[in-house]
């Protein structure tokens, strides 16, 4: 999956989502999976915030600055600061929106 297909996927997702989670994992591993463990449980990126605020530290350590908004719970956006200019991104809820800022800032 290439890093506009994971992007696409992330936009039209409607909530949490295991097979995406599995392929985020699998894009930072560079498309190949260490371990089969790895792949059948992967960190929670679409259900939590939490999880989501991890990809960002893998963006760079220069991030310079991040923010979030969040619609009644049920949609958010997000935008990362990086080298100049803002990547933002939407999703159906505020961790799909900081996995979508933080994969776009990675500009791979």
């Amino acid at each position: 999956m290439t890093r506009a297909e994971l992007l696409a996927a992330l936009q039209q997702a409607t909530g949490p989502d295991r097979e995406l989670d599995a392929r985020i994992q699998k894009f930072l591993e560079g498309g190949l999976v260490g371990s089969r463990a790895a792949y059948v449980f992967p960190i929670h990126y679409t259900a939590s915030i939490d999880a989501a605020l991890t990809l960002v530290p893998h963006v760079t350590v220069h991030t310079e600055r991040m923010q979030w908004t969040v619609d009644n719970q049920r949609s958010g956006h997000a935008a990362i600061f990086r080298n100049g200019s803002w990547h933002h991104g939407s999703g159906a809820t505020p961790a799909l929106a900081v996995c979508t800022a933080a994969l776009k800032a990675r500009g791979e």
